[in-house]
Parts: C-alpha cells; sequence; structure tokens
C-alpha cells in the first residue's frame, strides 16, 4: 500500500513523501495533497521511504527527489541552464525514525571518472546538478554524506538509486495523478 503525506522537513521545509506501508496510516488526500503542493512556493521535494530490518545502522532508506523548476525559482538560486521538468533524483538517503542524522562511517571517496562511467549518462538525465551543472560534485556530495552509510559500494547506491527513480512503481506523479507544472 502506498499513500501520500505532506510532512515538515528539518532542511526543505516541507516535503511530500511515498510511504510503502503495510497497513492503512491517516494521510492526506490526493486533491488536498496536490493543492498544498501548488501553492507552496518551497522547491519540492519527494521522499520516497523505504523501510529495512533493524539489522542495519539505519532504519530506512529515504529516495529524495526534486522538482527542478521549483529548485530553480528558490530565492537567490539561479539554475545553470532551463531546469528538465521531471521530477530528479537528489539523493538516496539512509535514515532513522526518529529524524537525526545518520553519520557516516568512512568509506572511500568517490571517483566519478572510474566508478561512475557505466552509468554517467543515466546520472547525467535523472540526477543533475540543476543549480551548477557540476554534476560530479554534486555526486561526490551525496555519496560523502548519505551513501557512505548505506550497504552498497559506490557503483551500487548510484545504480540502485537509478532503478528506484526508473521504476514505474514508485511514480510519484501516478500516485498524485497530476502532472506538475
Amino acid at each position: 500500500m502506498s499513500e501520500v503525506h505532506i510532512l515538515p522537513h528539518y532542511k526543505y521545509g516541507w516535503v511530500a513523501a511515498m510511504f510503502i506501508t503495510p497497513s492503512p496510516s491517516p494521510s492526506f488526500s490526493t486533491s488536498s495533497a496536490m493543492a498544498f503542493i501548488s501553492s507552496n512556493l518551497l522547491p519540492i521535494c519527494i521522499s520516497l521511504l523505504l523501510f529495512f530490518n533493524s539489522v542495519y545502522s539505519f532504519d530506512y532508506f529515504q529516495m529524495v527527489l526534486q522538482w527542478p523548476p521549483a529548485t530553480c525559482k528558490t530565492k537567490d538560486v539561479v539554475c545553470y541552464t532551463a531546469p528538465p521538468k521531471m521530477f530528479t533524483i537528489h539523493g538516496l538517503w539512509p535514515s532513522y525514525f526518529s529524524g537525526d542524522m545518520v553519520v557516516c562511517t568512512s568509506k572511500p571517496k568517490l571517483d566519478p571518472t572510474k566508478q561512475l562511467a557505466p552509468l554517467k549518462t543515466q546520472l547525467e538525465m535523472y540526477w543533475p546538478d540543476v543549480i551548477s551543472g557540476d554534476h560530479e560534485t554534486f555526486w561526490k556530495h551525496e555519496w560523502d554524506k548519505h551513501g557512505k552509510c548505506s550497504l552498497f559500494t559506490q557503483y551500487q547506491y548510484f545504480e540502485v538509486s537509478l532503478r528506484i527513480r526508473l521504476n514505474s512503481t514508485f511514480n510519484i506523479i501516478s500516485h498524485l495523478e497530476c502532472r506538475p507544472s
């Protein structure tokens, strides 16, 4: 079962989160969620929450997507080019139910030239740095801040993120029954 919720977020103000849960819980209706999103001028980030067994050092993954046109309209943000009109990946974040930040242990630094070469075309399309266009620096930042905490190798972290983004089961637009403008 999947539901869309509007939730406060420490960094983005509000996010629309898609929960994949085994049992019903209170949620906004699709129409009220879209009314809230469309009236909110903050960047829209979408979190797909993937829940895991407590064997790992975190509770679940958030698949955080952003709507680039909203990101580029944020105060003091000037994007390097016209933003794509589709949800793009912001990151795959290991998270705790408490809301505390997961602190990463050290793993090797990311070298996108070597590690991500087979994925580069897809990453540039679905995981771009819409503000500066420096995609590799953005990918390094996401790996250092979130990927190192995951149970994945560098390649797996980015490949899994792309697979989730491209999987029609997790298409946030189809769950919202609309297309943002």
